[in-house]
């Protein structure tokens, strides 16, 4: 299994959620979704924040603070489509699965 940097074993799978403004709707119930995988293999969930103003940054921090499995970047201005095409490249592994649109 490879490492990373620290020498923590990397994921094998990465769920990536693009998402904007949606702290107190959809992100939580997408989160729970991702958690509730009983997966025989080590994943992360890579979530980028499209530019949101209602508190998804701060959301997301707390989120990560509990699960370590969370990764999360932020875009300072909402970039639409070109956000999502930018997802992958955020991923630690070469295996991917994403769910389309915002949540």
């Amino acid at each position: 299994m490879e490492a990373d940097v620290t020498g923590a074993p990397r994921p094998v799978i990465s769920i990536l959620t693009p998402t904007h403004n949606r702290s107190t709707s959809f992100l939580p119930q997408a989160i729970a979704s991702v958690r509730a995988l009983r997966l025989s293999v080590r994943f992360e969930h890579v979530i980028v924040d499209d530019g949101s103003t209602d508190g998804t940054a701060a959301y997301l921090a707390q989120e990560a603070a509990r699960d370590s499995r969370i990764r999360w970047t932020r875009h300072t201005t909402a970039r639409g489509v070109a956000a999502y095409a930018a997802v992958p490249a955020q991923a630690s592994c070469k295996r991917v699965g994403s769910v389309r649109g915002y949540v």
